[in-house]
């Protein structure tokens, strides 16, 4: 999935502090996302 589709389906507004975190790229944000929900999921 590209990350218009994950901006689109989520919000910018959530997904921006991950890309903000990883100095725009959008690629390694959409990683950051996936770790952040595969972390919340242990909880």
């Amino acid at each position: 999935m590209k990350y218009k589709d994950f901006e689109d389906a989520f919000s910018a507004a959530r997904l921006n502090k991950y890309k903000n975190a990883c100095g725009g790229d959008t690629n390694k944000a959409l990683t950051l996302y996936r770790h952040n929900v595969k972390l919340c999921q242990k909880f």
